[in-house]
């Protein structure tokens, strides 16, 4: 579907996290920014709004909060809609260059985290994403720099499993005790796991919400 490479992917035996392809795991960013650039001229992802929305709500978030869509990327509806309802929800998106949008502060979306006005999140979620970051370890200890103590986090995604592996921008898949082993290592409880309906493995989604210890 992507490239005619071969995959090549390994196994840790003391985490169990299944990884690859190393040479986009060791490339340089700027590199693999490239990549994406070419991508997403031939390629585009389905809206994911009722995903998102569902990731944001499972944070219990609170009115008085400040919540983060993390690479949130072009698909800003959902954030546009919690907005319009009175959540202060904020999508940034690290590598807008990668994507067709511009930062819009109005809108709700960002390409620096100071533009929203805070460096203390009540929550961050994401949909879509967790398999990407070359450095999963680094993203994390990020996420809790950037997240008041007891803080939220919901990561939604197919790659808690082996899904959707064609795809060699899937770099990790957080099977087995991988995703609780990051999460302890970094800071994090994880508070529950979650799953949507297997009779559609097009749509399958799995979601850990986590807590800033």
């Amino acid at each position: 579907m992507f490239t005619t490479a071969t995959l090549e992917r390994l196994q840790c035996p003391e985490c169990d996290v299944i990884f690859g392809p190393w040479s986009l795991i060791s490339a340089d960013p700027g590199a693999l920014g490239d990549l994406y650039n070419l991508l997403y001229r031939v390629y585009s992802e389905g809206t994911t709004i009722t995903w998102q929305e569902k990731a944001f709500y499972l944070m219990n978030p609170a009115r008085h909060g400040v919540y983060m869509n993390y690479a949130s990327g072009e698909w800003l509806a959902g954030v546009r809609r919690l907005r319009a309802i009175g959540w202060n929800v904020w999508g940034y998106e690290p590598h807008l260059n990668t994507v067709r949008c511009r930062p819009d502060r109005a809108s709700g979306l960002v390409d620096r985290i100071e533009d929203t006005g805070t460096t203390a999140f009540d929550g961050i979620f994401t949909h879509n994403f967790l398999e990407h970051p070359q450095n999963p370890r680094a993203f994390f200890t990020d996420l809790h720099g950037l997240l008041k103590p007891g803080g939220a986090m919901v990561h939604s995604t197919p790659c808690f499993e082996l899904r959707f592996d064609a795809s060699p921008f899937h770099l990790y898949f957080f099977v087995g005790r991988s995703f609780a082993t990051l999460c302890a290592g970094t800071g994090f409880d994880v508070v529950e796991r979650l799953e949507s309906d297997r009779e559609d493995p097009g749509s399958f989604v799995a979601i850990a919400r986590c807590r800033k210890t």
